[in-house]
Order: structure tokens, then C-alpha cells, then sequence
């Protein structure tokens, strides 16, 4: 189907972030506040904002548009823990695994440290007695009565969510489809899911708790996601609702009802991804993708053109075996309050948030934080904000003073104290994901993202010695352009252990994998899974078609599809694999050599050594089947100016005195017209601060492009 316009969305800790493109292909952005207790609306609300710049009724724009939304919904719910009320059913002799996880402490010389305390107690973890082989006969038939009995006490408790997870199930899922078969019909209100459904891999404790996170954080998503499609239809939506996901791509709103633990990253994911489409246009292949809002940094790496995902992660003490996109994520934003601890300055984690937001909000806010201290030190200019917001120097000036007053300095110097140790902590945060892991940060360009991002990028990458910085003219709403810039994105995993090594069955390989491309291609065809998941999915496709209209979903043809096929490798008795690519779609000895080959290169460069001679084990088939996205060239509407625009002088202050710094006027700023720092370009929904020592060029492709200037080195 032919597409309208085109709309992405970002719900934020502060602002729900929209990017829509016209008629015309020119993106429009806009911010409104966030409310977490209805998030839905403030959605509503980006999308009447949109309809009413481009001068259409809302009706219109939904009548045929194209959606694609980031949720925090489900990281919220986790780090809240204000998921539902969840029970889990086990094979016998396999109910602590929540709490045995893998045998070790996070942090291993702290020995009093507690574990995490487990989504789902003890009493709520039932026994089933079932049990496969490792080849995946039966041993033990499932107990039917006993899954009824265990559904009967678990609605006796409450519970609103079901995880039903048994040991050997990757290998025949037969037990957890009818269990979970018998839990709908015991439990018809409960959120119900299956390992086989969320992550059908080897390594129970991953499987487990990936599994049961889905049910913890399922009602409250799929509350959500009812909600918002309820009200769209209200408006005479007909078009297509995408959701970002943790791996890097959008998929139809039924695929979030099915597994909403795929969204648990939806926002933060689509930063690397738009970080490659502005480095892919500035020539830069390597890139670090920062997005700095009023309630954290999140940080991420493109290597070579690809975003780079992790397996398993740790969220809040939460094991999760799903790939995602790698984004570290620290408090630090515009919103962060700075504190005095024992003497010591610090900056965040916690945050004021939109409301009552920063002391310059003038919303009833009494910390200082980070945009108090912009405020003071005349980065930032009393007067209107995005959002509907307005700055005002004189709270920020008293929030600081009390700063100061803790720590025996005047307001500016605390402003700049504040500043600092951002700073330092920001750069930190970049240096986990880079320097910790090899990479060193200096061969990368920066990508700015988010509010309050292009106002300390020079102070960021002079820390780090990156003296390529691209802030496209969307910073504020990155995330946003990055949903739309996305594509469709579906991934299977199955495990298929098996010894690389004499004679082993390359044909079975080819057929497994033939499997999963005819489930993935089923997906996106609108037709669900194939294979052995076509019972569970029936189900779950009843539940899905009364509440998710279908037409909300596109329905691709098999020569859109481009599908790639991977496999999971270790060294014999490793305990973790490295997923390789596969250069080939056919499967013969030879291929799987090439990729044997490849995986021993890939293992020195990750551990700088590698064992050609030892046996080489695969672990799993991984297959991404994705539909890129046709979008023309985005016209960002630059004008032909020939100069910069001045708005005045504004001093950025600091301990020293005042720096003589011209205000810009980005909206009337000329492409390709080099502009020597300090300089701060007033954007509609942000400021970009170039600091002394940079210069800054207008590129056509949207984005401002920052270099560090010749002779100035990095920290001074």
C-alpha cells in the first residue's frame, strides 16, 4: 500500500518527541511534555501538533499514514517494578532457577551482596512434572493435571501474567504449547506466554528470565498498546502502527502483544540506527551515538556501518537472552539534579523530570540540575522552550546559589562545577562501550542526539579527543527521525548444538534454517509463524485479532524481503558463542568452512587470540529477514542564505569572566558557510553550543558537521 505521511514517535522520561514528514518530504518536529500516567495522550497530542503545522485535519493524517512509535512502557514497568503479578510454570526440580541464576555475584569481592530479588516469588513458581531428553524424546509425558492444579492456586493468588518454561522445550515445544493452552483456558484473563515463543535457545536461566519478564511487563504493554490503537481508531486512523524493538528494527503492533519484552530498549535503539544514516552521509563509517534528553545519556556504537548489538544483558538486575541493540545508559540530562555528597559534587542519576522539571520551569521545581546551571552560566536564554515551556534566570540563579553555598563557591562557579563533572561522568559512560571493550573513541565520529546533547558535544569529545562531531538540525527529536528511518525487522533464533568437526549433517543445517525463513516470511506476510510454532501462534493470533485492527499491518511481498542467515559458534566447552554472519545463502561444507574461518578471526580480534586446532561447536541459526525502508532523500528545507544570522551577543560566563559568544539563527543558516566557535545556534528545539577550537559547516544532508580546529588538542 501507498503510504501518507509518515510520523515517528519517542516517548521520553520529559518530552514525547514526533517527527512527521509533509507532502514534501520535510520533517517537522515537535516536543510535548510526557505524561507517565498517560502516555497515550501526550502521543495524541504530537500527532494533532503535526496535523495542525501541515495545515490537515488529524483525521486526514491518520486516514492513511505510516506510525512507527518507541515505548518506554516496558523498561518503565521493569525499573518501576510495577509489573503484574506473575507466576511461572517449571519442570519439576527446576523452580529456583530464578534465584540460582548462573552461579555468581555481579560484583564478586563484595561477598554480602544480595542477588536481585526475582520477578516472580517462590510460591508463585509451580512445579510441572514433564521432562525431555537432550535429543528431545519424552521422557515423562506432561502432567495435565498437575498444569490445572497449578492454574487453579495461581488464580486463587491473583496472578495476571503466566510464563511457562521447560527445560528441554527449543527442541520440541509440544509440552509448553499445550500448557500454555491449558493456562488461557483456566486463566482466559491472564497474559500467558511460552519460552518457545520468547527466546526457544539453549541456557534455561536466560531462556527463564527473559521469558518471565515478558509475562511481568505483558499486560501493562499490551494495555498500552490497546489504548493508543483504540484512540487512533478514534480518530479514523487507517494506516500502519510499527513499534520500535530492542534489535534494531520496527514490527507490527501484534508482534508486541505477542512478545512485548522485544520492546524493552524501543527507544534508546533507534539512536544507532539514524547515527549510521548521518555518518553513511558524511563519508564516516565509525561513529558513537549519543542522546542526551532531561532524564538520561544513552550512548551507542556503529562499527563499519552496522550497529552493534549485545546478548545476554543485564537490566536492573534482570537477565535477558534477546538481542538488542548495545546502548549504555546513565542519568544524565538536562533534568539531572546536582547534589553535594559527603562533600563531593555530583550529577544525577536522579532527575526532575518534566514536572516539576528543572527550578528554571518555574513548575514548583527546587533542585538544581543541569539546565539550571546552562541557565546561569548563559548557554541558555530566558524565554520560551519547546514543549510549551518557558525558562526563567532568576530560580535558576537561587537553586544555584544554594549549590554553591554547600560547597563554599559562588553561583558560577558551582554552574561550572556542575558542568564538569557531567561532563567527566558523560565521557566515562562513552569510554564503557569503547575504550573498555578495545576500541578507541578517537577513531570515531560523534552523532548528537537529544535535547540537551548538542549543548555539551564539544565539552564531550574534547574529553575524549573526537574532533569529528555531526548534530543533525533534528537532534532534539533523534530518536523519533531515527523510527522513521528504520526498517521492518523480524529475527529468529533456534538452538542446534552440534560439533563442527569430521562429518556432520550440513544438509539438516540448510533445512533447519529453510524452517525459520518460512516462518520469518509467514510473519511478514501477514500469515504469523510456520513450523512447529503454528499451534501457539493460532492461539495468540485470536487474541491479538480482537484487539489490534489487522489493517494497522503491511503485508510484503517475498522479493521485498531480504533475509540474512547467521550462526552462533564457540570453541568446544566455551561457555559463550560469537554469532557470524554467513556470506552465502547456500549451505554446504564449504560455507559453513568460511564461516569457521571468520569465527576465528572474529574471536582474536574480541580476546586477541584464537584456536584454529581446537573444535569449533554450533550453538544456534540466527535468521533477520528485513524489508529496508523506501524513503526518498529527506528535504530539510535549508533555503540558499549566504551568511549566518546573528541574534546578538549572549556571554557564556565563566570562573574566569565572560566569553563574548554570538547567537545564531539556525532556522536562516547557510549551507557549506564555515563558522569559527564560540558561536551558539539557536535551533527551534535545541542550541548548539561550538565551543572555542571548533568549527562548524551546514551540511546539505541536515546535519551541522563540527571539526576541531588545527593546533587546539583534545581537553584543552
Amino acid at each position: 500500500m501507498a503510504e501518507g505521511f509518515v510520523i515517528g514517535i519517542d516517548v521520553g522520561g520529559t518530552f514525547t518527541d514526533v517527527v512527521g514528514l509533509d507532502a514534501a518530504g520535510r520533517p517537522l518536529s515537535f516536543k510535548v511534555p510526557s505524561r507517565p500516567g498517560d502516555p497515550a495522550s501526550a502521543v495524541m497530542e504530537g500527532v494533532e501538533a503535526f496535523a495542525a503545522r501541515v495545515g490537515v485535519p488529524v483525521g486526514a493524517v491518520l486516514e492513511d499514514a505510516h506510525l512507527v512509535h518507541g515505548t518506554t512502557m516496558g523498561i518503565n514497568t521493569l525499573l518501576t517494578r510495577t509489573g503484574a503479578k506473575t507466576g511461572l510454570l517449571t519442570t519439576s526440580g527446576f523452580r529456583d532457577i530464578l534465584e540460582i541464576r548462573v552461579g555468581y555475584k555481579e560484583e564478586r569481592y563484595e561477598l554480602d551482596l544480595p542477588p536481585p530479588a526475582p520477578l516472580v516469588p517462590r510460591r508463585l513458581r509451580r512445579p510441572i512434572p514433564e521432562r525431555l531428553d537432550s535429543d528431545g524424546s519424552v521422557v515423562l509425558p506432561l502432567d495435565e493435571e498437575e498444569v490445572l492444579a497449578a492454574c487453579g492456586y495461581l488464580a486463587r493468588e491473583g496472578v495476571e501474567a503466566v510464563a511457562v518454561c521447560f527445560l528441554w522445550s527449543f527442541l520440541d515445544p509440544s509440552h509448553e504449547i499445550r500448557a500454555a493452552e491449558l493456562c488461557r483456558r483456566a486463566l482466559p484473563e491472564a497474559f500467558v506466554t511460552t519460552s518457545w515463543d520468547v527466546l526457544p535457545e539453549i541456557r534455561e536461566y536466560n531462556r527463564a528470565s527473559t521469558t518471565v519478564l515478558n509475562a511481568y511487563i505483558g499486560p501493562k504493554v499490551v494495555r498500552y498498546v490497546e489504548d493508543l490503537t483504540e484512540r487512533l481508531a478514534g480518530r479514523g486512523f487507517g494506516g500502519v502502527l510499527h513499534f520500535l524493538q530492542s534489535h534494531g528494527g520496527v514490527s507490527h503492533a501484534d508482534e508486541v502483544i505477542r512478545v512485548p519484552v522485544r520492546t524493552l530498549m524501543s527507544g534508546p535503539a533507534a539512536g544507532p540506527a539514524v547515527a549510521g544514516y548521518f555518518a553513511e552521509r558524511a563519508g564516516i563509517e565509525n561513529a558513537v551515538c549519543i542522546d542526551m534528553g532531561g532524564t538520561s545519556f544513552d550512548a551507542g556504537v556503529v562499527t563499519g556501518g552496522s550497529v552493534r548489538q549485545s546478548r545476554p544483558v543485564e537490566v536492573d538486575g534482570v537477565r535477558i537472552g534477546l538481542p538488542m541493540v548495545d546502548v549504555h545508559s546513565v542519568g544524565g540530562g538536562g533534568g539531572s539534579i546536582a547534589r553535594v555528597d559527603t562533600g563531593i559534587l555530583r550529577v544525577g542519576p536522579a532527575s526532575a523530570g518534566s514536572v516539576p522539571g528543572p527550578a528554571s520551569y518555574s513548575l514548583g521545581g527546587r533542585s538544581p540540575t543541569v539546565t539550571d546551571a546552562n541557565m546561569v552560566l548563559g548557554v541558555y536564554s530566558p524565554g520560551p522552550i519547546a514543549g510549551g515551556l518557558s525558562l526563567d534566570i532568576r530560580p535558576a540563579e537561587e537553586v544555584m546559589d544554594l549549590l554553591g553555598s554547600r560547597i563554599g563557591v559562588d553561583r558560577i562557579e558551582a554552574a561550572e562545577g556542575v558542568w564538569r563533572v557531567l561532563t567527566i561522568d558523560l565521557a566515562q559512560a562513552i569510554r564503557d562501550i569503547t575504550v573498555a571493550e578495545g576500541r578507541d573513541p578517537r577513531d570515531y565520529a560523534l552523532v548528537v542526539g537529544g535535547g540537551a546533547g548538542p549543548v555539551h558535544c564539544c565539552a564531550i569529545a574534547d574529553e575524549l579527543g573526537i574532533d569529528r562531531i555531526i548534530v543533525p538540525k533534528a537532534a532534539s527529536t533523534l530518536c523519533a527521525l531515527g523510527a522513521i528511518v528504520m526498517d521492518v525487522v523480524y529475527e529468529l533464533r533456534r538452538s542446534y548444538p552440534m560439533q563442527l568437526s569430521g562429518t556432520f549433517e550440513v544438509e539438516a543445517i540448510d533445512e533447519a534454517f529453510g524452517r525459520l525463513e518460512r516462518d520469518l516470511i509467514g510473519m511478514l506476510q501477514g500469515q504469523g509463524a510456520a513450523g512447529g510454532a503454528a499451534q501457539i501462534d493460532a492461539q495468540i493470533d485470536d487474541q491479538v485479532d480482537a484487539r489490534i485492527d489487522r489493517k494497522m499491518g503491511l503485508r510484503y511481498r517475498e522479493d521485498e524481503i531480504h533475509v540474512d542467515r547467521g550462526l552462533e559458534l564457540r570453541y568446544r566447552e566455551q561457555l559463550w558463542e560469537i554469532m557470524v554472519p554467513m556470506a552465502s545463502a547456500s549451505i554446504d561444507r564449504g560455507a559453513v568452512d568460511d564461516v569457521i574461518g571468520r569465527f576465528h578471526e572474529r574471536h582474536h580480534e574480541m580476546y586477541t587470540y584464537s584456536e584454529p586446532d581446537n573444535v569449533c561447536e554450533l550453538v544456534s541459526l540466527a535468521v533477520r529477514a528485513a524489508v529496508p525502508r523506501q524513503l526518498p532523500e529527506l528535504d530539510w528545507d535549508l533555503g540558499a542564505y549566504d551568511d549566518w544570522v546573528r541574534l546578538g551577543e549572549h556571554p557564556v560566563r565563566r570562573r574566569g569572566g565572560s566569553l563574548p559568544t554570538p547567537g545564531l539563527d539556525g532556522r536562516r543558516a547557510p549551507v557549506s558557510v564555515p563558522l569559527a566557535g564560540p558561536a551558539l545556534i539557536r535551533e527551534e528545539l535545541c542550541t548548539v553550543f561550538v565551543e572555542p577550537g571548533w568549527t562548524c559547516t551546514l551540511q546539505p544532508y541536515g546535519a551541522y558537521y563540527l571539526e576541531r580546529s588545527v593546533g587546539k588538542e583534545a581537553g584543552s
